[in-house]
C-alpha cells in the first residue's frame, strides 16, 4: 500500500523576486547545489530531461520539467522511473514571490511513500527544506541586508 505525502518549505532572501527567478527558471542549471557528481540536459524548456547523479553514486535521477511560468516565476517537474527509491510518483512545484523583505522561494514537493508513511513525511519534508535552502544561499537572507 501506497501513502501520499508532501514536502513544503519558505526560504526568504532580499534579493528582489525577479532576480532570484532568472536563477531559478534555468532547470538545467544545478551549480548551486552541493552533492551533486554530475548534470546532463536533454532538450530545452518544457519537456526537458535533467539527469542528475549524486556524489557516491552510479545511478542517474531523471527529472522532467513539465511546467515554467515566467509571470508567475514558478515551474513544476517530476522524477521518471525510479529516482529515489521509497518513493514513486515524485512531483515538485517550485517558485519565487515578491515579499516585504525582497523574496520568498518556496519548494513544495509529493511523492507516493512506499513503506512507512511517517518516515516518508519527514524525509519529503526535509529534502524540501534542503533544496530551498540550498538555492537560496545564493542569496543575501531577508533581515541581513
Amino acid at each position: 500500500m501506497t501513502t501520499t505525502v508532501s514536502g513544503h518549505h519558505r526560504v526568504d532572501v532580499s534579493a528582489d523576486a525577479s532576480d532570484v527567478w532568472q536563477a531559478m527558471r534555468h532547470f538545467g542549471d544545478l551549480n548551486w547545489a552541493a552533492g551533486i557528481e554530475a548534470v546532463e540536459v536533454e532538450g530545452d524548456g518544457v519537456g526537458m530531461l535533467r539527469k542528475v547523479r549524486l556524489a557516491g553514486s552510479d545511478e542517474w535521477i531523471c527529472e522532467r520539467l513539465v511546467a515554467r511560468d515566467d509571470d508567475r516565476m514558478s515551474f513544476s517537474y517530476v522524477i521518471e522511473g525510479e529516482g529515489m527509491p521509497g518513493f514513486n510518483n515524485y512531483s515538485a512545484h517550485v517558485r519565487a514571490e515578491p515579499s516585504a523583505s525582497g523574496c520568498g522561494i518556496y519548494w513544495e514537493c509529493q511523492a507516493e511513500a512506499d513503506d512507512d508513511p511517517e518516515s516518508a513525511q519527514q524525509g519529503l519534508q526535509a529534502l524540501a527544506a534542503g533544496i530551498a535552502g540550498l538555492f537560496a544561499a545564493q542569496f543575501e537572507p531577508a533581515g541581513n541586508a
